[in-house]
């Protein structure tokens, strides 16, 4: 729309020059330089005229636009604020009945899987997952009570990433937990999880 504002513009102007150099009657001449005068005051009134209504219809169309961009924005982060609201409600509420991980039988048959875990030191994990948008003030990395690694709500483990992709979200037997990284596990059981813990 911006473009068809200026070739407008572009063809008016053109015609205003076209007025301006053009090759007036002899009796204009006659009539002395007071004709001349007042044709150019009428050309710049008309080109003053334009601008001015070119002007105020860019000015229009620019706040619609960026009306509409921040009703998208602002509807984009409701979303996901509604999204969050649900992921830490669903959190709150799944419980385990079954057999649960911990270091004395060393594996479990949890809810999504056979289950494993493994203690390194995750700098590296929590890098990639700030670089695919889980940043520290939503998500932050802490280790919980039970010795449990946490990233925000969910209990970080490893898993196939063919089947469970980086930031899939799934019940394991110590809670829900995100998909943060992956292991030699998965050629063997692909759906095995394997749990991040400090123990």
């Amino acid at each position: 729309m911006f473009k068809r504002f200026c070739k407008v513009m572009i063809l008016e102007f053109s015609v205003i020059l076209s007025l301006c150099t053009c090759t007036l009657p002899t009796k204009a001449y006659a009539e002395g330089n007071s004709t001349i005068d007042v044709i150019t005051h009428k050309l710049m009134v008309i080109s003053s005229k334009i601008i001015v209504g070119q002007a105020e219809e860019i000015r229009t169309f620019y706040e619609q636009q960026q009306a509409k961009q921040q009703e998208e924005e602002a509807k984009l982060a409701e979303e996901e604020q509604q999204a969050m609201e649900e992921d830490v409600e669903e959190t709150e509420a799944y419980q385990w009945t079954g057999e649960v991980l911990n270091s004395f039988n060393g594996v479990a048959n949890g809810p999504s899987g056979y289950e494993t875990y493994y203690n390194l030191p995750m700098g590296g994990v929590v890098s990639i997952m700030r670089g695919l948008g889980y940043d520290e003030a939503s998500y932050p990395y802490w280790v919980r009570d039970d010795g449990v690694k946490m990233l925000g709500d969910y209990v970080m483990c490893a898993a196939n990433l063919d089947i469970r992709p980086y930031g899939t979200i799934l019940p394991s037997s110590l809670g829900m937990a995100i998909v943060c990284d992956t292991g030699d596990f998965a050629y063997s059981n692909p759906y095995q999880l394997d749990i991040a813990v400090s123990w």
